[in-house]
């Protein structure tokens, strides 16, 4: 991969999403349970949406449509003081499934359906990318 960076090009995200038979290309970021139940948003040493920022910059920059789960998450557990992370483990809780699934069939529905699809004919002349383009 180009760089130090971790991520693969979007060229190669778009290359494994199409070969797995993708018509569209979304990235939704799961916060982990630490930024969720935080107490403060930011502090000395932390700011939980740091890693959020990273990705929604990412993908803007490459048109692929973005959706964050960390404010309605933050917003529910400050509003009921619910867990919705299994104890001990980084996993959601059937609670968190149920308000992720939610929240990601409404945005599916107003934001992401509509959107531009690849296209059959791009979908079969796609070419495994060089990493480091």
């Amino acid at each position: 991969m180009a760089g130090s960076s971790k991520i693969p090009s979007a060229r190669r995200m778009t290359f494994i999403a199409v070969s797995l038979g993708a018509s569209l290309f979304v990235s939704l970021i799961l916060p982990m349970s630490e930024q969720v139940h935080a107490r403060a948003e930011s502090g000395a040493d932390y700011d939980i949406g740091f890693p959020q920022a990273y990705r929604e910059v990412f993908a803007r920059d490459r048109d692929i449509p973005c959706l964050d789960l960390l404010p309605i998450l933050r917003s529910h557990v400050t509003g009921t003081n619910e867990r919705l992370f299994l104890a001990g483990d980084p996993h959601l809780n059937n609670r968190g499934h149920e308000i992720v699934g939610q929240r990601m069939a409404d945005w599916f529905r107003c934001c992401v359906k509509n959107r531009k699809r690849l296209s059959r004919e791009s979908r079969t002349r796609v070419r495994v990318p060089n990493d480091e383009s």
